[in-house]
């Protein structure tokens, strides 16, 4: 699901993609802080300031307007931690994790959350604060049939393995067989 940045330059009609070779020399010096890079023999890219622009070598005057494209592994999904379940430690490295692929924590559960994230019950006796807002947010979710409720590991795992698992193990709500 993740797939690597994309780097593409503003064409006359469109953008362009560069090649893969061209686009993997780009972002290794993205990455490394350069300042810029070279296209190839007659153009580099300023890679200091944004918007990115590619120049000329011969003519700083000729240039066109450079971006880059990221998808990442949680694009498109909100997240929202299951209240007072985690250490906050716990709460700050996985919501960076999270941002990094794109992804957004919500402050408040709403109607946008596609993962409420909590430790696993099954293994741990949940407390009496943790069952009030169990029971009260699986309510809530009996309506909202896409929300599902996965444990610490499903972030972990996605990011170790670098794609969504498919694995049934990580869902606590809704319950699976």
């Amino acid at each position: 699901m993740s797939k690597d940045p994309v780097w593409l330059w503003r064409a006359n009609k469109g953008w362009k993609s560069y090649d893969k070779k061209t686009n993997s020399r780009i972002e290794k010096a993205f990455q490394n802080g350069d300042e810029s890079v070279e296209v190839d023999t007659e153009r580099f890219i300023k890679l200091s300031e944004k918007p990115y622009y590619q120049y000329r070598y011969d003519d700083e005057e000729k240039y066109r307007v450079v971006k880059r494209e990221t998808t990442g592994l949680f694009q498109d999904f909100t997240f929202f931690f299951f209240p007072n379940c985690m250490k906050m430690s716990d709460v700050k490295s996985l919501t960076i994790k999270i941002n990094e692929e794109n992804g957004l924590i919500a402050a408040k559960f709403s109607s946008k959350v596609n993962y409420v994230i909590c430790k696993d019950f099954r293994k741990v006796k949940k407390k009496k604060n943790e069952e009030k807002n169990w029971d009260k947010l699986v309510k809530v979710l009996q309506k909202k049939k896409t929300t599902k409720i996965v444990t610490i590991d499903f972030v972990k795992d996605t990011l170790k393995n670098k794609k969504l698992p498919n694995d049934k193990k990580y869902v606590l709500y809704p319950e699976v067989s």
